[in-house]
């Protein structure tokens, strides 16, 4: 025995000291990994850029983008990689790790664009991460990307600290520092970011970068950073002819915050002024003027001047202006004096405008509009430098008048045509664009359809800039030098996707705010050359009104709705309603269809995509996951009696069907209680008890399987002052409130009833209870943390109704929705009535809420006799009713880009489309 404790000894003692140096290595490292410190994510970003987008999370970015046709303006940039081919990748690592997931969620991201070695734009993303040893990170990345072709390495040369990434002949650079994290296309500019954290010569320096990044939003969905001289100047670079009537009238930064929608993005923010920049000394005026511009331009640029003599002081002009002009025929010249309080401030209003027509030859000359006060005046103070004799246009004289006073801009080749009418002067060297105008104001034919978005613009500024992104995008083209198109198209190629920019100005400091808007181009869905059912569209384009109102007149929609069904599989009826998934590449969503025996996944443009024949009967229930055994983003389709794990494609997963223990008989839920993928599939069993299980089928050894009544609604899950709350309604009005474990957590009285119909939500409302529902007979209920009760009364919708917790009129604050005894009432916190409807008799099925791309609520409900749907869209505004005869209670969905967002409903076990605006 002392023998065998003779030789342990050494090998515990050397067990020890191995233990101690690994205990000592890690305390070392740990050290080092607090002590490295972590900057600000402006710090990565090059001094050199030109462009920088900023924005809170990469998953909600993309999410939005991808949802808009903002997505389709980053995708039209082009480049070596697409925006959306970059956004799979972004799906595929977050989905297949948990770690990358979390940084995409949570942590702040930047895409910077600047110039390579030959000027043409690269670009660098860069997020801040929790990060800090780059082995973890290349280790992560290959283990998610799941390809064995790629392998990563130092790169060598003059780039220490920077790693690369290969597959094929596709390689990214990319380094990890002080927690930051830059991946680039360009081993030189993914270095200029790295020697902007080491040598301190990043835009977090620039001292006009930094005040507009501290003013600009911390909760929108991004901040677009724009170096305007910079970018006017590298647009314009390869052009081989005369440039646009557009200068780069500020040498500074912008900082602008972006509020992205389906159809549009609107800008809010701020310019740096110039030291000599006449918008400091200015106050926003009227924008009067814009409404006089008439259809069929492509540029505008719109001064209101609200102090005309400290303008001109500002420009440097002084009293008079001496002007030379030459006789053609003669050959002499003679000096004019132009007098500014004469011949200029006796008849001047606020507004100077000049009009561009980019798409036309012959037409390419601009039109500059003057505000007058008085035309008398006009043909008086501007008599000396105008020829009267020519008809039946008048010519000006002389140069160097109106490009000295407002900018070269507004200087013109040779004499000008001029209009001298009641309420402006116009000149433009064309005399067919001056004509077409005076025909136009006279007439006034075109002049009420400008093109102008006047909805989004400000009714005061000092500076508009408008221009149509298309013929602007074609001009610049065509002006290329041969073989230029790729660098070009790199910098400008985002206007393919825009139909207007416009952006405002408006002086008075030095930080000019700044607002505008780009339109982006219309786009519908694809039309499918199908059979439709013809009584069914005749039906769903028409509106009635409710029988309590049949003197007024609901409000039309525009819609369009047409059976989208492959003809080759015709399913069985079905009353399933339709369900929202993720598209196949995790960005559009597409339509799922539980039928008898199968489930159906229609593409976003009403087609088939797959069938997926399932075991046992599909209750409606599909869910969304990771897998966590394989990473990959699986559907989970519930039947009666087994779980299908499938693939996005269709296809089944490896160990999949599984059995359920004692079948489902009800709706199911899927919870991932602490979003690690650790999922529990939650449902009532045919005995009458409620499980609980993994998605592989296997039963939770410390749940206790509560007992319920049939009928059993879907289970609800609340996470809320610290605890867990899950929530089983059944038995037409009986809730049991239990922990995750199954157990009892707040009692309720066997007298408690809630409405058949109602949820259970969260109140967010007041400090009556944790949380609200209705109560059978229709009431307000606040249940508490202990289990009282208190009730509060919005009118009497019947028993059992249909009651639905949301933000109704996005006032940031939740409104209440009664439905039931043939009316539907939406109140708020107040009880102020937001909007209502009523019909004698209806029923109405289980409402739908839905979020727009734009922000806005919708809330849609089907009247089950009839299969109308009742459409609420906003507060005060009567609700619309589409005669669409819907066998299922409908839902909406976005197909992404700018693609109509849709109502999907079901007749004859068919999906039917309604684009909705």
């Amino acid at each position: 025995m002392n023998m065998k404790k003779k030789l342990y000894l050494p090998v515990i003692v050397l067990l020890a000291v191995i233990a101690l140096i690994f205990v000592l290595r890690s305390a070392y490292s740990y050290y080092n990994f607090l002590k490295q410190p972590v900057l600000p994510i402006t710090h990565a970003i090059p001094e050199q850029s030109i462009i920088v987008l900023k924005s809170g999370s990469v998953t909600e970015f993309i999410g939005k983008s991808r949802a808009s046709g903002f997505g389709d303006v980053l995708q039209a940039i082009g480049g070596r990689y697409a925006y959306y081919d970059l956004a799979s990748v972004v799906d595929s690592l977050s989905q297949h790790d948990v770690l990358f997931q979390d940084i995409f969620d949570n942590n702040e991201f930047v895409i910077s664009v600047l110039p390579d070695l030959e000027g043409d734009p690269e670009i660098l993303f860069t997020i801040k991460t929790r990060l800090k040893n780059i082995r973890s990170l290349q280790k992560s990345i290959i283990s998610a990307l799941k390809d064995k072709n790629i392998y990563t390495s130092v790169v060598e040369k003059n780039f220490s600290g920077i790693y690369q990434l290969t597959r094929d002949q596709d390689t990214v650079w990319y380094y990890l520092d002080k927690g930051i994290f830059t991946l680039g296309f360009n081993p030189e500019t993914v270095n200029q970011s790295l020697m902007a954290i080491e040598d301190k010569k990043s835009l977090a320096e620039n001292k006009t970068f930094a005040r507009l990044n501290a003013f600009s939003g911390k909760k929108v969905d991004a901040v677009l950073f724009i170096r305007n001289d910079q970018l006017y100047a590298n647009a314009l670079r390869r052009r081989s002819g005369k440039e646009l009537v557009l200068s780069n009238f500020f040498h500074s930064w912008s900082a602008l915050d972006l509020s992205i929608s389906k159809e549009k993005v609107l800008l809010s923010g701020f310019t740096q002024a110039d030291k000599e920049n006449w918008l400091v000394n200015q106050s926003p005026a009227n924008n009067d003027f814009i409404g006089k511009i008439s259809s069929g331009f492509s540029a505008v640029y719109s001064m209101s001047i609200n102090d005309m003599d400290q303008f001109l002081i500002d420009k440097k002009i002084g009293d008079t202006l001496k002007l030379v002009s030459k006789d053609k025929r003669s050959q002499f010249s003679s000096v004019n004096v132009f007098r500014i309080n004469e011949n200029l401030k006796s008849w001047i209003g606020n507004e100077i405008c000049i009009v561009t027509d980019v798409k036309h030859g012959d037409k390419k000359d601009p039109l500059v509009l003057i505000e007058s006060t008085n035309p008398d005046i006009v043909r008086e103070s501007l008599r000396p430098f105008i020829n009267s004799s020519a008809n039946p246009l008048p010519k000006i004289k002389i140069r160097g008048i109106f490009d000295r006073l407002f900018g070269e801009m507004f200087a013109f080749n040779d004499s000008a045509y001029c209009l001298i009418a009641p309420d402006y002067f116009a000149f433009s060297s064309s005399y067919q664009v001056l004509a077409q105008y005076s025909a136009q104001t006279r007439s006034g034919s075109g002049i009420s359809n400008t093109q102008i978005p006047l909805d989004y613009l400000n009714d005061k500024s000092n500076l508009l800039v408008y221009f149509s992104a298309g013929d602007m995008d074609a001009k610049l083209k065509s002006g290329m030098v041969k073989d230029s198109e790729k660098g070009l198209k790199s910098w400008t190629g985002f206007l393919d996707a825009c139909r207007h920019i416009t952006l405002q100005y408006s002086g008075g400091d030095s930080l000019i705010y700044t607002q505008g808007s780009i339109l982006f181009n219309p786009s519908t869905l694809a039309q499918v050359n199908l059979p439709v059912d013809k009584s069914a569209s005749d039906e769903s384009t028409a509106i009635i009104t409710p029988d309590s109102e049949p003197e007024e007149k609901e409000t039309e929609i525009e819609e369009k709705t047409e059976t989208r069904q492959d003809v080759k599989v015709i399913p069985a009826v079905t009353t399933n309603r339709p369900l929202v998934l993720s598209g196949q590449k995790g960005g559009q969503n597409v339509i799922a269809i539980a039928y008898n025996d199968k489930l159906v996944l229609f593409n976003d443009d009403g087609k088939i995509a797959w069938q997926f024949g399932t075991k046992g009967k599909p209750n409606g229930d599909v869910f969304e996951i990771v897998n966590p055994e394989n990473g990959k983003r699986n559907y989970v389709i519930i039947t009666d009696s087994h779980i299908h794990l499938i693939g996005i494609d269709g296809k089944e997963e490896k160990k999949s069907p599984v059995k359920l223990p004692e079948g489902i008989q009800g709706k199911a839920s899927l919870f991932d209680y602490d979003k690690k993928r650790d999922y529990r599939l939650v449902y009532p069993g045919k005995d009458g008890k409620i499980y609980n299980i993994t998605i592989s089928g296997k039963e939770l050894p410390d749940w206790s399987k509560p007992k319920v009544n049939f009928p059993v609604d879907k289970p609800l899950f609340i996470r809320t002052s610290g605890k867990d709350y899950l929530m089983f309604l059944y038995g037409g009005g009986e809730l049991k409130i239990t922990d995750r474990r199954g157990k009892v957590r707040i009692p309720l009285a066997d007298n408690f009833k809630k409405s058949s119909n109602a949820d259970v939500f969260e109140n967010k409302t007041n400090n009556k209870g944790l949380f609200l529902t209705a109560s059978k007979d229709g009431k307000l209920q606040y249940i508490n943390a202990d289990g009282k009760i208190s009730t509060s009364d919005f009118g009497d919708f019947g028993s059992d109704p249909w009651f639905v917790y949301t933000d109704f009129d996005n006032d940031n604050s939740l409104d209440f929705i009664f439905a039931g005894k043939g009316k539907i009432g939406i109140y708020s916190r107040l009880k102020k009535e937001l909007s209502a409807y009523s019909q004698k008799n209806a029923e109405f099925g289980k409402p739908f809420v839905y979020k727009t791309s734009g922000g806005a609520t919708w809330i849609a409900f089907r009247e089950i006799n009839s299969g109308d749907i009742i459409l609420f869209k906003s507060k005060n505004d009567k609700p619309m009713v589409l005669k669409i005869k819907s066998d299922a209670d409908p839902v909406f969905f976005n197909p992404g880009g700018q693609k109509p967002e849709q109502l999907v409903t079901i007749k004859n076990g068919k999906p039917f489309f309604t684009s909705i605006k």
